[in-house]
């Protein structure tokens, strides 16, 4: 009878799994960390492409996916949380599931116009026609006379502001008065970040697994 004899060295392969081990805890922060920047990346896209983003453009897109915290080794912290930004007065989280905006102040909210105040749908508000800079006055006493404002402008109640133009009988509306602002449900915020989590995570895991331990 033949006998085949087999000499196996597992201490090569015994360190080479001693040492990827080590590197576990880190390649799972890692990856979830490039994912959330994957998921922040495509959030900020999506954002972009349902908002017009004119004054404060910069702020806004920053608010629109905020990593805090991230995963963390060193603090047993094996997982991110990304969200919209929650600052006062913020209504980027409203377009998530839908809301309305009522007014800051009193009846109503001021839309502007297309035309009016705002000169085309992509250019943002001079400042000279801000409501604030407007610096609206009632004249003829609290229950009577007119509201009126810089630039000639005045309000009608209940219908907007105009601005009177010379040589027409009717003002030129700039900002038109609503109760409330229906927002639309169209941020798609989870939606989002379940796409690129169920497309990125597991596939990235997965590489970096095989490259820890040499595979």
């Amino acid at each position: 009878m033949e006998h085949i004899s087999v000499r196996v060295d597992a201490a090569a392969a015994l360190f080479m799994l001693k040492q990827g081990e080590k590197r576990i805890p880190y390649l799972i922060a890692d990856t979830i960390n490039a994912t959330a920047k994957k998921v922040q990346e495509a959030e900020v896209r999506h954002g972009q492409s349902i908002f017009t983003l004119r004054n404060k453009a910069e702020f806004i897109r920053r608010q629109l996916a905020i990593i805090k915290p991230f995963a963390s080794p060193s603090e047993a912290r094996y997982f991110a949380i990304i969200s919209v930004g929650q600052k006062q007065g913020l209504l980027l989280p409203r377009f998530e599931a839908g809301g309305v905006r009522e007014p800051v102040k009193g009846k109503n909210v001021a839309i502007p116009v297309i035309g009016g105040a705002r000169p085309t749908q992509t250019e943002q508000i001079p400042e000279s026609f801000f409501f604030s800079s407007l610096r609206f006055r009632r004249s003829g006493g609290k229950r009577g006379g007119s509201v009126q404002g810089l630039l000639g402008t005045y309000i009608v109640p209940a219908i907007g502001v105009f601005q009177r133009v010379a040589g027409q009988p009717r003002g030129k509306l700039i900002y038109a008065f609503k109760h409330s602002v229906k927002l639309k449900p169209e941020l798609r915020f989870v939606q989002t970040a379940r796409s690129v989590v169920t497309q990125f995570y597991g596939l990235e895991m997965t590489r970096r697994i095989k490259r820890a331990f040499g595979l």
